[in-house]
């Protein structure tokens, strides 16, 4: 991110969150929700796998955002055209806020032999590597035949998710041991 010196010191005073916008910015309605910064999978999010540029990523799909995001950290590892453009603050819905001054015009990504290709902001995220909100899933309007099957109400269910979750018991004694002070 290209910042003045003054931004810069408040993003980094802040751990990469702002206390409110500055000169310069725009101050647009784009939020986010704090399951989908830290990547967390919720009722209105599911986490799948793709591919951008060939290489795996963690994406959550989030039906309750507008936008799209990738994390700054994976624009760099993959390699991804960025263009700066104006500030844009994103509010977090705990109520604190997050700056955003590149994006990624037209990236490309795959999601179960699907391609996808779309606007995407640039933001620090915590749990995943992209978010992919309802205008990204809106551009994909004609599904293939024969690779997905759909539900009720046109519901697309994608042939297969992230990897199972692996669950392991708690015993009194493994939970006493894991509240246990020391």
């Amino acid at each position: 991110m290209l910042m003045s010196e003054e931004e810069a010191k408040a993003y980094e005073e802040n751990n990469g969150q702002l206390e409110g916008p500055t000169q310069g910015e725009e101050t647009n309605d784009i939020t986010i929700s704090i399951n989908a910064m830290c990547g967390n999978v919720g009722s209105s999010t599911l986490r799948i796998n793709g591919l951008i540029n060939d290489k795996k990523v963690h994406i959550l799909i989030d039906s309750g955002r507008s936008h799209c995001f990738i994390d700054e950290k994976v624009v760099g590892v993959l390699e991804c055209r960025v263009e700066h453009t104006t500030h844009i603050v994103v509010r977090v819905a705990d109520g604190s806020k997050v700056l955003s001054s590149l994006d990624c015009p037209k990236l490309c990504w795959e999601i179960q032999r699907h391609q996808f290709s779309y606007f995407v902001r640039v933001l620090k995220l915590g749990g995943c590597d992209f978010i992919m909100g309802c205008d990204g899933l809106s551009v994909k309007k004609k599904w293939s035949k024969g690779k997905q099957k759909e539900n009720v109400n046109n519901l697309v269910l994608f042939e297969k998710f992230c990897e199972a979750p692996k669950f392991k018991l708690i015993t009194p004694s493994i939970l006493s041991d894991c509240l246990r002070i020391t």
